[in-house]
C-alpha cells in the first residue's frame, strides 16, 4: 500500500504533473491511496483523480496531525511520500 498526501490535489501544475503516475500502478502489485489536505475546488485535476483512484480522501483541516497519522496507519500504509516537499 502506498499512499501520497499533497495540498495540490486541486488546480495545480503538481495535480497536473502526478496524476498520470498515480493512474499507472500496476494494480495486482500496488494499492495506491491519495490524501489530500484541501478542499474540493472542483478542478478537473481534482475530479479526475477522486474518481479514478479508489482510495482517494481528504483529511478535513479539523484533524490535528496527529489524527491525519492514525487515519494513514488505520489503513496499513507501508510508504507515505509527500509531494509537497
Amino acid at each position: 500500500r502506498v499512499g501520497y498526501i499533497s495540498s495540490d490535489f486541486v488546480n495545480h501544475p503538481t495535480a497536473d504533473l502526478i496524476q498520470s503516475a498515480l493512474l499507472q500502478h500496476d494494480k495486482s502489485k500496488f494499492e495506491v491511496f491519495a490524501y489530500s489536505i484541501t478542499k474540493d475546488d472542483d478542478s478537473e485535476h481534482r475530479r479526475r483523480l477522486s474518481s479514478q483512484l479508489e482510495n482517494f480522501q481528504t483529511l478535513r483541516s479539523s484533524h490535528t496531525d496527529r489524527r491525519c497519522a492514525e487515519i494513514i496507519a488505520e489503513q496499513g500504509i507501508h510508504v507515505l511520500v509527500n509531494l509537497n516537499g
